[in-house]
């Protein structure tokens, strides 16, 4: 579908707007580390990437979740405490 779409020339690529900090500086402030990985094998962008961490360098200072929630008993099941919670790491774990 997409691959149709772009063919009939119904949606236009939209890297003209990420560099327009004057008119749109929430697109200009995505790091460009998505924007690349977004660019098809012509460099276009069709989309607008989005929930990316915001600082690709410190990706969890916090905003990315309000609150975890975790049942006692899985934790208990899997030989984890709540302390082996307190990194991303140990949640990975």
């Amino acid at each position: 579908v997409t691959s149709a779409m772009i063919r009939s020339n119904t949606v236009l690529p939209l890297e003209q707007y990420l560099d327009m900090p004057d008119k749109y500086p929430g697109l200009a402030a995505i790091p460009k580390l998505y924007l690349d990985a977004m660019k098809d094998k012509d460099g276009h962008i069709w989309s607008i990437p989005t929930w990316f961490d915001q600082n690709p360098e410190d990706p969890w200072p916090g905003w990315a979740s309000l609150g975890w929630f975790v049942r006692s008993d899985v934790l208990e099941k899997t030989g984890l405490t709540v302390d082996d919670l307190k990194t991303i790491g140990g949640v990975e774990k």
